[in-house]
């Protein structure tokens, strides 16, 4: 199938960033002592893997079918990924950081470049790795919350009520 400029050029792009980002994650992989955080880091190694195989699918002139990426609960089911108690492990701790970083910096980047895709099925895909990436962030997110890496600050009920009220005049 013949996919208009703008999508051959992002997934162009996209490429490019996968192959750097599946390079860090498995050396990551070798650095991280949690065992959940390795699982973690191992089924967001198989979903950009899968990922870049459903760029080059969309890509091939030659494959005219409509194309997904693997769901992400196949994924963990395959994986036998649990919700073992995580353990704190310092060493871990940039590591982590770093890879909340990278899922959400993935997640937006598709999810832009969905919104300037034209074709149907590379804008669908590139929605549904977004999605993808934005549960990978919100469990590196709550795994740092966990551990008490992050501090969220939050205002009191006074404050809100006030945007509530100038909002509502």
């Amino acid at each position: 199938m013949s996919l208009p400029a703008i999508d051959v050029s992002l997934m162009n792009e996209h490429l490019s960033t996968h192959k750097g980002q599946l390079h860090k994650l498995k050396q990551y992989y070798q650095q991280i002592r949690d065992p959940y955080i390795k699982q973690i880091t191992n089924a967001q190694t198989i979903i950009m893997e899968n990922h870049v195989d459903v760029m080059l699918s969309l890509l091939d002139p030659y494959h005219n079918h409509w194309v997904q990426v693997i769901p992400l609960q196949q994924v963990f089911n395959q994986l036998q990924l649990n919700q073992a108690s995580p353990i704190k492990q310092p060493s871990d701790k940039s590591i982590v950081l770093e890879l909340h970083s990278t899922a959400k910096f993935m997640a937006n980047n598709n999810f832009l470049s969905a919104l300037m895709m034209k074709n149907d099925n590379v804008k669908q895909v590139h929605y549904e790795m977004a999605t993808q990436q934005a549960n990978f962030e919100k469990i590196y997110s709550d795994y740092i919350k966990h551990m008490e890496w992050s501090v969220t600050t939050h205002v009191d009920d006074d404050e809100q009520l006030k945007i509530i009220n100038h909002f509502q005049q």
